[in-house]
């Protein structure tokens, strides 16, 4: 397998041990008897409260708000995520062998069960595709029928849920093995039977040991790992300082470097039935991690009703089947597609009663005519564009001269379209306007972009430096 070196910088992060070359280690990481023998570290864990904000409004539909005379209004959902990351050394062995594994998961779901184009997400075989191009495919697919049926579907706390017996048996079908290799059962068990240190109790051995002060020596890197290893088998020995997976046989830790691949292995029986179910029907099947959506066209002659039905209780007795892998009831939605135009599908409502809707994918809105990016997205980016104003307004005052403008227009703003190699939310949502505008249909991607300049401007506090 050739190295790109460039993708194993070290991380400034702090942890167990101290940052690490990877060129200086890969000797060892590549050597599978040195893997079989290697103690791994417990992850750290904290957990990361998430900003989500959602927009609530009865009607989705622009048209059908403004003739009810409804608004749309913002507020913020508490969302909770579980971080687990591993030590320097740790995560450089899971990122070369999740590398590894994933060339063998595309050889296999490309030669002997053909779900290469269904699966999306960790993937590394799909060069030069992003959201916006997976996007656009299904939009395409939908715009292609006269009319269609479209499921969406989510999966609940999926990375927590993964049965350890399927995984490890569809682990040996990627690997085409009878048992895993010594090697491979040692990362297979390190992620599944994990353990951890709760983030706080580290924090507070740090400020026991320094002081309050801790956190400036961590910053101004004098402190360079959490504890020595001699500290570190005295804490082992205290009840409670370090936890294990609570899953027991279900779970692995999200943000490891297998963990992502790990769940598509999981899921290769599921995804060959399903996409199976949905071919008859002559429709497209696509998965991005826990996110699914089904199109399927519509003949005039079909009972849609029945066919809806048929179709969601098949995909839900194959997911049945996996223990542990549920689909969250509440967030399943259904639509369908007719006359150019998005309806919810209910069942309960005549053919001209439907209400007119847009679903959202890979966050974009589809609404049968239009395509835009989620609103939700575009207020995130202004929520972070005005904090940024607000910082950079305050250090302009206190130093009366003009700071950190630069940044806030690479990371914000059409100046930044390069920013790091990669371009940031402005230069994303151009291409993904010029990908869009090749449908059929209208983009208005650029309108929600169009005035950002504008509006920095306009907050960017004029002063009259000397």
């Amino acid at each position: 397998m050739t190295i790109d070196f460039e993708k194993y910088k070290p991380k400034a992060y702090l942890h167990l041990d101290t940052r690490v070359n990877f060129k200086r280690v890969y000797p060892q990481i590549s050597n599978t008897k040195f893997v079989e023998k290697y103690a791994f570290y417990p992850f750290v864990h904290f957990k990361m409260d998430l900003k989500k904000y959602t927009i609530k409004s009865d009607y989705t539909n622009r048209e059908a708000r403004i003739a009810q005379n409804q608004k749309e209004y913002k507020y913020r959902k508490p969302k909770e995520r579980l971080i687990f990351f591993a030590s320097h050394m740790d995560s450089y062995i899971y990122k070369y062998y999740g590398e590894k594994l994933n060339k063998s998961y595309t050889k296999y779901v490309k030669n002997v069960i053909d779900i290469d184009n269904e699966v999306l997400a960790y993937r590394d075989n799909k060069k030069g595709k992003n959201n916006i191009h997976f996007a656009k495919e299904v939009f395409k697919k939908i715009i292609e029928q006269e009319k269609a049926l479209i499921i969406m579907m989510d999966f609940t706390s999926f990375f927590d849920n993964l049965n350890h017996k399927v995984l490890k048996q569809n682990l040996k079908r990627v690997l085409d093995v009878d048992e895993l290799p010594t090697h491979w059962y040692k990362l297979y068990k390190s992620l599944t039977k994990y353990c951890y240190v709760d983030k706080k109790k580290l924090d507070s051995f740090l400020e026991e040991k320094y002081g309050e002060g801790y956190k400036v020596k961590i910053k101004n890197r004098d402190i360079t790992r959490y504890m020595s290893p001699e500290e570190f088998r005295e804490q082992k020995k205290n009840p409670g300082f370090i936890e294990f997976n609570p899953g027991k046989d279900k779970g692995v830790p999200q943000g490891s470097g297998m963990s992502s691949v790990l769940s598509n292995i999981f899921m290769i029986e599921a995804d060959e039935r399903i996409k199976k179910l949905v071919s008859t029907y002559s429709g497209m099947y696509r998965r991005y991690c826990d996110d699914i959506v089904i199109v399927i066209p519509l003949e005039d002659d079909v009972d849609k009703i029945a066919l809806r039905n048929t179709v969601e209780e098949n995909i839900l007795s194959i997911i049945g089947e996996y223990e542990g892998l549920e689909v969250q009831k509440e967030k399943t939605e259904i639509f369908k597609y007719s006359n150019n135009q998005i309806y919810l599908f209910n069942e309960e409502q005549q053919e001209d009663e439907q209400r007119v809707s847009k679903f959202d994918y890979l966050g974009f809105s589809f609404d049968g005519k239009r395509i835009q990016l989620r609103e939700k997205s575009v207020f995130k980016y202004y929520s972070r564009v005005y904090k940024k104003i607000r910082i950079v307004n305050r250090y302009s005052a206190k130093y009366n001269k003009k700071v950190y403008r630069k940044s806030l227009y690479q990371i914000y703003t059409h100046m930044g379209r390069d920013y790091k190699g990669y371009g940031n939310f402005i230069s994303y949502a151009e291409k993904a306007h010029n990908e869009m505008s090749e449908l059929p249909i209208e983009s208005l991607i650029n309108n929600q972009i169009k005035r950002h300049w504008y509006k920095v401007q306009k907050r960017l506090i004029k002063y009259d430096f000397k």
